[in-house]
Formats: structure tokens, sequence, C-alpha cells
């Protein structure tokens, strides 16, 4: 069992590497039994996700998001902000260094796969290495076109389940991942098992080389945001400059309320 730690209202995994999570999710995809009823997901919410949450921006992921099975810490301030709070999650896991454990895992063990993939070149990629995927790009969406994607789903899903797939990767942006899976798991036919719904943003691209990843050092001092922002800034500056500073208040409320609690001796 992976121990959890309870944060901004999630129940974050907190483990060394990315290992444990991967063997649970291999030993989970391999069981038919469990999937059969409950729609097993995995999330990995960084500062601009927890930020989305906290000011309840979108019903659909936020649905996601708190109903998730398995809650990976993607972003060093999270850890930080664990230790802050004292309840410290032991490390950080990006959701790139996850898939790029269990992807190549699934493989091996002859799992099948779907993949919800952002573009021709990402789908490519994947369709070279593993044949026993199905993968469907996905079109551009806009963010709040709903029934866009629920018509879009619902048309793939013969297809998407005909392969009993064991595992499905969501490879889009925030909060489009989401939304996809919540159709899926609506669309989902009935007696069949589910997949491992992993909504896990741009981690493929970072696989294959298509998106330069941060290099290790600038991960480790949790400045792998910047390095995105100096990538994109045209179109990452106001989330990191303006919206993601809202963490801060979320974690000092945290700590307020946790030292009123401390203090009234309330449970």
């Amino acid at each position: 069992m992976l121990n959890r730690v309870r944060l901004f209202g999630l129940d974050f995994i907190s483990c060394q590497s990315e290992g444990e999570i991967v063997a649970e999710l291999l030993d989970l995809a391999n069981d038919e039994q469990r999937r059969l009823a409950v729609p097993f997901t995995v999330v990995t919410p960084n500062v601009d996700q927890l930020v989305r949450l906290d000011r309840h921006e979108d019903s659909v992921a936020e649905f996601v998001i708190r109903s998730a099975h398995y809650v990976v810490p993607d972003g060093q301030p999270v850890v930080w902000a664990s230790k802050i709070l004292k309840r410290p999650i032991v490390a950080r896991i990006a959701g790139s260094t996850l898939v790029a454990s269990l992807w190549p895992q699934s493989i091996e063990h002859g799992l099948r796969s779907v993949v919800i993939a952002p573009s021709d070149a990402v789908a490519q990629k994947i369709n070279d290495e593993n044949q026993r995927s199905r993968v469907f790009v996905a079109p551009n969406f806009e963010m709040t076109d709903l029934e866009a994607i629920g018509a879009w789903v619902a048309k793939l899903m013969p297809e998407i389940s005909s392969n009993r797939p064991t595992l499905c990767f969501v490879t889009l942006g925030f909060p489009k991942r989401c939304r996809v899976i919540d159709e899926m798991i609506k669309h989902w036919p009935t007696g069949q098992p589910y997949p491992v719904f992993l909504a896990i943003g741009g981690s493929f691209e970072m696989y294959y080389g298509l998106r330069r990843r941060a290099p290790h050092w600038i991960q480790r001092v949790g400045f792998e945001w910047l390095f995105r922002l100096a990538q994109d800034p045209r179109y990452l500056w106001r989330r990191y400059l303006v919206d993601d500073p809202h963490f801060f208040k979320m974690v000092w409320r945290n700590r307020h309320l946790r030292h009123t609690v401390d203090v009234s001796g309330v449970i």
C-alpha cells in the first residue's frame, strides 16, 4: 500500500520514487476484477492546478482530481509546502518521470493501451514503439466546449473499448484531459473493466524528446517553472507571474488554519 499525505484537500502519494507507484499500477492493470466496477484514475497536480482547484475554476476537472485514486505530487513547491505545513511528502514525482518508467514496462508486460495524443508527431512515435496500443489524436477543442468533447469521445468509444485496454493515457493540457477522462468514464460500456486512466499532460512529448525538459539540477531547486517560462513566455507569463502566486496564499491559509486547530485543541 502506498503512503498518502492529506494536503490542500487531496491525498497525495508520499514515496521515494516512481517505482513504487508503477508497481502498483501494473498490478492494477492486470487485475480485471478490481477494474470492473471502479474507474481508477491517476492525476499529477502541480501548483497551477492546485490554484485552479482552490478557485473552483472548472467543476469537471475538480471532480476528476478530487475523486482520483492516485494523486502524484508533480511540483517541488508542493513538497516544500507540505514541510511548511508539517505534513511532509517524501519527494516530488513528476508525471513525465512516472510515464518514462510506466510506459516501457507496460510494453514489456504486453499490456494493451489507449493513448489520447495531442499531435500526429506524438501519435507516430507511439505507434512505432508499441503495436498493441491504439492512438487517437484529439481535435483542437475549445476549453469550454463540453458538448464537442463529449460527442468526440462518444464517437470513438466503440473503437476504444473494442481493444479492451488496461491503461489509458490522456496526454492533453489541463483541464482538457480531465474532461476527456470524465466523458470516457461516462460512456464506458457496462460490464467491461475500465482501464486505469492517467491524466498526464505533455509527458509523452518529453519522453520522445519532442519537448525539452529542464535539467535535473533545475528540477531539484524548484525552478522548472522558470525554464518553461523562458521557453514559451508569451503563453506562460500570466500563469506563472499572475495566477500561480496565489499558491502562497493557500499555504498561508492552511498554515494559519493548522495553527488555530493546534492552539484550540480541536481535532
